[in-house]
Protein backbone atom coordinates (compact mmCIF):
# COMPACT_ATOMS: atom_id res chain seq x y z
CA UNK A 1 0.00 0.00 0.00
CA UNK A 2 1.36 3.72 -0.85
CA UNK A 3 2.48 5.55 2.37
CA UNK A 4 0.91 8.29 1.41
CA UNK A 5 -3.35 6.18 2.17
CA UNK A 6 -1.49 4.36 4.80
CA UNK A 7 -3.56 5.19 7.95
CA UNK A 8 -2.05 2.28 10.38
CA UNK A 9 -0.61 4.96 12.63
CA UNK A 10 -3.55 6.47 13.04
CA UNK A 11 -5.43 3.24 14.34
CA UNK A 12 -2.55 2.36 16.17
CA UNK A 13 -1.76 5.73 17.92
CA UNK A 14 -5.71 6.08 18.84
CA UNK A 15 -5.93 2.25 20.33
CA UNK A 16 -2.83 3.34 22.09
CA UNK A 17 -4.81 6.92 23.93
CA UNK A 18 -7.37 4.31 24.62
CA UNK A 19 -5.63 2.83 27.72
CA UNK A 20 -2.48 4.82 27.89
CA UNK A 21 -1.98 5.20 31.87
CA UNK A 22 -4.74 2.57 32.76
CA UNK A 23 -4.56 -0.53 34.62
CA UNK A 24 -5.68 -4.11 33.03
CA UNK A 25 -9.38 -3.35 34.05
CA UNK A 26 -9.55 0.31 32.34
CA UNK A 27 -8.17 -1.05 29.05
CA UNK A 28 -10.39 -4.21 29.28
CA UNK A 29 -13.37 -1.48 29.54
CA UNK A 30 -12.28 0.72 26.66
CA UNK A 31 -11.49 -2.49 24.54
CA UNK A 32 -15.11 -3.54 25.66
CA UNK A 33 -16.91 -0.41 25.19
CA UNK A 34 -15.45 0.08 21.57
CA UNK A 35 -15.31 -3.20 20.22
CA UNK A 36 -17.14 -5.94 22.01
CA UNK A 37 -20.11 -3.50 22.34
CA UNK A 38 -20.20 -2.44 18.38
CA UNK A 39 -19.19 -6.29 17.37
CA UNK A 40 -22.58 -7.47 19.71
CA UNK A 41 -24.33 -5.27 18.14
CA UNK A 42 -23.93 -6.29 14.75
CA UNK A 43 -24.27 -9.89 15.59
CA UNK A 44 -27.10 -9.02 17.50
CA UNK A 45 -28.46 -7.02 14.04
CA UNK A 46 -27.23 -10.44 12.64
CA UNK A 47 -29.72 -12.82 14.61
CA UNK A 48 -32.76 -10.51 14.33
CA UNK A 49 -32.17 -10.59 10.21
CA UNK A 50 -31.56 -6.92 10.15
CA UNK A 51 -31.34 -5.57 6.42
CA UNK A 52 -30.41 -2.42 5.46
CA UNK A 53 -32.67 -0.83 2.74
CA UNK A 54 -31.48 1.48 0.50
CA UNK A 55 -32.85 4.29 2.49
CA UNK A 56 -30.56 3.40 5.55
CA UNK A 57 -27.70 2.81 3.49
CA UNK A 58 -28.37 6.02 2.15
CA UNK A 59 -28.91 7.67 5.33
CA UNK A 60 -24.82 5.84 6.76
CA UNK A 61 -23.73 7.66 3.31
CA UNK A 62 -24.94 11.18 4.47
CA UNK A 63 -24.08 9.84 8.30
CA UNK A 64 -20.59 9.26 7.69
CA UNK A 65 -20.07 12.01 5.01
CA UNK A 66 -21.18 15.30 7.55
CA UNK A 67 -19.15 13.76 10.22
CA UNK A 68 -16.08 13.70 8.69
CA UNK A 69 -16.31 17.21 7.64
CA UNK A 70 -17.65 18.06 10.95
CA UNK A 71 -14.81 16.31 12.44
CA UNK A 72 -11.96 18.09 10.40
CA UNK A 73 -13.49 21.27 11.54
CA UNK A 74 -12.91 20.09 14.92
CA UNK A 75 -9.42 18.91 13.92
CA UNK A 76 -8.54 22.40 13.13
CA UNK A 77 -10.09 23.76 16.50
CA UNK A 78 -7.50 21.69 18.30
CA UNK A 79 -5.01 23.21 16.57
CA UNK A 80 -5.81 26.55 17.20
CA UNK A 81 -6.04 25.58 20.78
CA UNK A 82 -2.89 23.93 21.01
CA UNK A 83 -1.02 27.06 19.11
CA UNK A 84 -2.44 29.45 21.82
CA UNK A 85 -1.40 26.88 24.48
CA UNK A 86 2.75 27.01 22.91
CA UNK A 87 1.91 30.82 22.77
CA UNK A 88 0.89 31.04 26.70
CA UNK A 89 3.66 28.04 27.68
CA UNK A 90 6.76 29.68 25.58
CA UNK A 91 8.58 33.13 26.72
CA UNK A 92 10.28 32.95 23.16
CA UNK A 93 11.29 30.51 20.67
CA UNK A 94 10.61 26.76 20.41
CA UNK A 95 11.61 25.77 24.18
CA UNK A 96 8.28 24.66 25.84
CA UNK A 97 9.82 23.87 28.95
CA UNK A 98 8.92 27.31 30.84
CA UNK A 99 5.06 26.26 31.63
CA UNK A 100 2.90 28.95 33.35
CA UNK A 101 0.31 26.28 34.75
CA UNK A 102 0.81 22.59 35.67
CA UNK A 103 -1.94 21.72 33.84
CA UNK A 104 -0.52 22.70 30.40
CA UNK A 105 1.61 19.67 29.83
CA UNK A 106 -1.05 17.53 30.62
CA UNK A 107 -3.38 19.49 27.97
CA UNK A 108 -0.69 18.96 25.05
CA UNK A 109 -1.33 15.38 25.88
CA UNK A 110 -4.47 15.72 25.62
CA UNK A 111 -4.27 17.71 22.18
CA UNK A 112 -2.55 15.37 20.97
CA UNK A 113 -4.32 12.30 21.80
CA UNK A 114 -7.09 14.25 20.40
CA UNK A 115 -5.72 14.73 17.12
CA UNK A 116 -5.25 11.18 16.93
CA UNK A 117 -9.07 10.34 17.87
CA UNK A 118 -10.64 12.53 15.62
CA UNK A 119 -8.27 11.37 12.83
CA UNK A 120 -9.25 7.96 13.56
CA UNK A 121 -12.90 9.42 13.65
CA UNK A 122 -12.31 10.68 10.11
CA UNK A 123 -11.02 7.51 9.05
CA UNK A 124 -13.69 5.56 10.07
CA UNK A 125 -16.21 7.90 8.71
CA UNK A 126 -14.65 7.52 5.36
CA UNK A 127 -14.80 3.57 6.00
CA UNK A 128 -18.40 4.01 6.28
CA UNK A 129 -19.24 5.79 3.63
CA UNK A 130 -17.02 3.46 1.58
CA UNK A 131 -18.95 0.26 2.83
CA UNK A 132 -22.08 1.85 2.90
CA UNK A 133 -22.04 2.88 -0.91
CA UNK A 134 -20.62 -0.58 -1.81
CA UNK A 135 -23.89 -1.94 0.26
CA UNK A 136 -25.75 0.37 -2.04
CA UNK A 137 -24.07 -0.85 -5.31
CA UNK A 138 -24.66 -4.40 -4.24
CA UNK A 139 -28.85 -3.64 -4.18
CA UNK A 140 -28.71 -1.93 -7.62
CA UNK A 141 -27.32 -5.42 -8.84
CA UNK A 142 -29.43 -6.88 -11.00
CA UNK A 143 -31.56 -10.14 -9.36
CA UNK A 144 -30.13 -12.67 -12.10
CA UNK A 145 -26.74 -11.90 -11.11
CA UNK A 146 -27.31 -11.80 -7.39
CA UNK A 147 -28.80 -15.34 -7.79
CA UNK A 148 -26.02 -16.78 -9.10
CA UNK A 149 -24.65 -15.96 -4.97
CA UNK A 150 -25.81 -18.80 -2.80
CA UNK A 151 -26.41 -15.95 -0.02
CA UNK A 152 -27.27 -12.22 0.69
CA UNK A 153 -24.28 -10.28 0.85
CA UNK A 154 -26.05 -7.28 1.64
CA UNK A 155 -27.70 -9.71 4.89
CA UNK A 156 -24.33 -11.76 5.95
CA UNK A 157 -22.15 -9.08 4.88
CA UNK A 158 -22.46 -5.53 4.58
CA UNK A 159 -25.32 -4.68 6.90
CA UNK A 160 -23.18 -6.35 10.31
CA UNK A 161 -20.00 -4.15 9.23
CA UNK A 162 -22.05 -1.16 8.25
CA UNK A 163 -23.75 -1.93 12.10
CA UNK A 164 -20.77 -2.20 13.60
CA UNK A 165 -18.74 1.17 12.39
CA UNK A 166 -21.93 2.81 13.16
CA UNK A 167 -22.10 1.81 16.69
CA UNK A 168 -18.08 2.50 16.89
CA UNK A 169 -17.99 5.42 15.57
CA UNK A 170 -20.75 6.66 17.70
CA UNK A 171 -19.12 5.64 20.85
CA UNK A 172 -15.69 6.99 19.63
CA UNK A 173 -17.09 10.13 18.65
CA UNK A 174 -18.90 10.77 22.41
CA UNK A 175 -15.26 10.00 23.73
CA UNK A 176 -14.21 12.77 21.51
CA UNK A 177 -16.58 14.78 22.34
CA UNK A 178 -15.77 14.32 26.61
CA UNK A 179 -12.05 15.18 25.62
CA UNK A 180 -13.19 18.28 23.52
CA UNK A 181 -15.03 19.60 26.83
CA UNK A 182 -12.75 18.40 29.25
CA UNK A 183 -10.02 20.97 26.85
CA UNK A 184 -11.74 23.24 26.58
CA UNK A 185 -13.14 23.89 30.02
CA UNK A 186 -9.82 23.28 31.99
CA UNK A 187 -8.68 26.47 31.72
Amino acid sequence: MSSKINVFHIVRGHFKSLHEGQGIAGILADYSTFLLVPFSFSLFGYFLDLKADNNIISLSVNFGAIFTALLMSVLVLVYDQESKLKEKMCEGGDDYSTYHSPMSGVRLKLMSQLYLNISYCIVVSISLVAVSALSLLYTSVPEPIKGKISFDLLEILFTPIMVFILSHLIFTILMVVKRIYALLVSN
